[in-house]
């Protein structure tokens, strides 16, 4: 599957790339995500590594996603409470609008998984 840049943020991971032609490994974090990358948040990161240039010129074609620092284990299981808050947040505080990445205000997320009635 090809996680979209934003998802990967969500789970708390970190993208790791990988140059070919060098072999120069570089990670990106939080901090690129939503800082110089936010304009590539809803881009799939097959896309974004094709665009990644490595330090000796060559395309930084081998792309991974890594445990991030800033990733909780509130995260990893508790999706309402934890995950999609937290990245509800890390948007809003970044200036972005949630729901143009697809997450829906929360009372809204947790109405539609709420029984029917």
């Amino acid at each position: 599957m090809d996680y979209r840049l934003v998802e990967v943020l969500e789970h708390g991971w970190d993208l790791a790339v990988k140059c070919e032609a060098c072999g120069r490994p570089e990670r990106f974090s939080k901090a690129q995500f939503v800082g110089p990358w936010r304009k590539y948040l809803n881009a799939p990161i097959g896309e974004l590594t094709k665009r990644l240039k490595c330090a000796c010129g060559a395309q930084a074609s081998r792309s991974y996603v890594l445990g991030g620092s800033y990733a909780h284990f509130g995260m990893v299981f508790d999706y309402f409470e934890g995950r999609a808050l937290w990245i509800r947040n890390t948007l809003a505080e970044a200036g972005l609008d949630p729901a143009a990445y697809g997450y829906p205000p929360m009372p809204a997320a947790r109405n539609e998984k709420g029984p029917a009635g």
